[in-house]
């Protein structure tokens, strides 16, 4: 989203004593912050991260699998559950997206087009992550439903997704002081955030 001439802010909530990743590092070509997961009892510590970058056009909060999911309920938002190749990260994110989608119903939101603007569902998308690339779409996205909990209910997808990156990029990006970004990396993040913004 940098790249293409927005503000953003990035928000990591972290793991138990884990530290932030990218908001720790220097040279971050975009505005930063992070929230200690044990202090998201409520949305309020990621809501007054974003009010003290309030000059920021584009929040993105990089979440645990805490369902902090009041944070969208008041705010257009898109909600985007990675889905990487191995059939128990498959379930899991199918599980968590089912679960949004309860979670929105019990909240008086539902899908239909005739409901009121304020009362639909947020948008929400599964975004593959490092699924072979001589796969299509299609192909990805069907072998993604044969594991829904709920088959025959639609599944809406953040395509392309996440291409599979070479590991030393991936060192280089994350185990550094120093902010450090391939081209790899940055033209599969522009991609993504192309997609993200259409929505």
């Amino acid at each position: 989203m940098a790249a293409l001439g927005w503000n953003p802010l990035h928000i990591q909530v972290t793991l138990d004593g884990v530290p932030p990743v990218i908001a720790g590092a220097e040279g971050v070509p975009f505005r930063t912050a992070w929230v200690p997961d044990e202090d998201v009892g409520t949305y309020r510590p990621i809501m007054n991260a974003i009010v003290r970058h309030s000059d920021c056009q584009a929040i993105v909060v990089d979440m645990t699998r805490v369902p902090i999911w009041e944070l969208v309920l008041n705010d257009p938002a898109v909600v985007i559950f990675p889905v990487r190749r191995e059939v128990y990260e498959i379930e899991t994110a199918l599980i968590d997206y089912r679960d949004f989608d309860r979670y929105l119903r019990s909240k008086g939101f539902a899908p239909h087009p005739w409901t009121p603007p304020d009362k639909r569902h947020r948008p929400k998308f599964l975004m593959p992550v490092s699924w072979p690339k001589n796969m299509s779409d299609d192909h990805v996205a069907a072998k993604i439903a044969q594991h829904d909990p709920e088959p025959g209910t639609p599944l809406s997808f953040l395509m392309p997704g996440i291409p599979e990156l070479p590991e030393d990029d991936l060192h280089d990006l994350i185990n550094t002081t120093r902010f450090k970004c391939s081209q790899t990396i940055r033209e599969a993040a522009v991609e993504i955030a192309q997609a993200a913004i259409k929505l």
